[in-house]
């Protein structure tokens, strides 16, 4: 089944990122985005629209039809944090790579590999973006959804 048009990739942290259509998603100050490890792309994940319709949008057929196909999509999430005083800006606190609702209730999963690439790709979208990191900015890969010897085909 085809899912209508490619959502746009964006190659680097941008300020228009920060509008309602993205931000913040779920939890207070939270980007969330999604890697296609494959194509080395990320997209900023809408706030009302959910990691699996979203992804299913990205590869162009529904997750759960192909889910070891699908395990090249990883979610990715930055939280930002306010800055300053009397002007409103942000940086960046944190990037958390590796867990989404598509984990949780769709037992997706993904190679370790690709959970180390997606991580990469969205560090060096920080990285060229802009946004400066915090003093106290620190990132993790969640790897409870990883797969394991028994997951593989």
């Amino acid at each position: 089944m085809k899912l209508g048009i490619k959502p746009k990739e964006i190659s680097y942290l941008r300020y228009s990122l920060l509008s309602p259509l993205y931000f913040p998603r779920k939890k207070e100050n939270q980007l969330c985005l999604i890697v296609d490890t494959k194509e080395e792309k990320i997209y900023p994940v809408p706030v009302k629209i959910e990691h699996i319709d979203f992804a299913s949008r990205i590869i162009g057929y529904k997750i759960t039809e192909n889910l070891e196909d699908a395990s090249k999509i990883v979610p990715s999430n930055i939280i930002m944090r306010v800055s300053g005083m009397n002007d409103i800006s942000y940086v960046v606190e944190q990037i958390i790579t590796g867990v989404s609702g598509m984990e949780i209730g769709y037992r997706l999963r993904h190679s370790h590999q690709q959970l180390e690439k997606a991580h990469e790709l969205v560090r060096k979208f920080v990285d060229d973006g802009e946004f400066q990191k915090s003093k106290n900015f620190s990132e993790k890969i969640i790897k409870r959804y990883a797969q394991t010897s028994s997951s593989r085909h």
